[in-house]
């Protein structure tokens, strides 16, 4: 976990999990773990299968607690039979699997280098990069808490809003809190 300064309601803290996520996946590119792709708003996955999930969360003015937990060398499937073919681990992608305190240092590295434009403003480096790794086009299903619409996952927008472009063509812009959760569709 990370303690990030942002101010509530502002851009940069509706931006903070897609930073995150791009920062957990530049540290682990750096480390020469590939197929890297996001889920929105707080999955990193190695192809179809979950490597690392993002929870922020915000319990005083001015700062969030990023948490960020990577499967390093645990056995998910073990605790949950479901999760078999759904799960990534590092150990499995990376021989050896790096130190815990390495690995953490690296992406906390990562994120403040992303945060830091980001947080004055600058879009610029983000946005393109985020379109990359959301494997765009995307057929999904959003749960939008009951609501269920479907369309094609067209990337986010700079206010940091996931676009969802319907069958006529039609673009919609979600806050992140309003997405419950993202399904990919076949």
């Amino acid at each position: 976990s990370a303690v990030v300064p942002v101010e509530t309601n502002s851009p940069a803290w509706r931006l903070l999990p897609l930073v995150t996520g791009v920062a957990v996946c530049d540290a682990l590119q750096a480390r020469g773990v590939d197929s890297l792709r996001l889920r929105w708003p707080n999955d990193v996955l190695v192809g179809e299968r979950k490597l690392a999930g993002l929870l922020i969360d915000q319990f005083q003015p001015g700062r969030a607690v990023v948490g960020i937990g990577v499967n390093v060398t645990n056995h998910p499937e073990a605790c949950d039979p479901d999760l078999k073919g759904h799960v990534a681990r590092l150990a499995d992608l990376l021989t050896p699997a790096p130190p815990l305190a390495t690995l953490a240092a690296e992406i906390l590295t990562a994120l403040k280098a992303l945060w830091l434009p980001v947080q004055a403003g600058d879009l610029a480096g983000l946005l393109p990069r985020l379109d990359v790794l959301w494997a765009l086009p995307r057929r999904v299903m959003l749960d939008l808490d009951g609501a269920a619409l479907t369309g094609e996952f067209a990337g986010v927008d700079a206010a940091g809003r996931l676009q969802l472009r319907d069958a006529d063509g039609h673009i919609q812009a979600f806050e992140p809190q309003a997405v419950r959760r993202l399904r990919d569709l076949p």
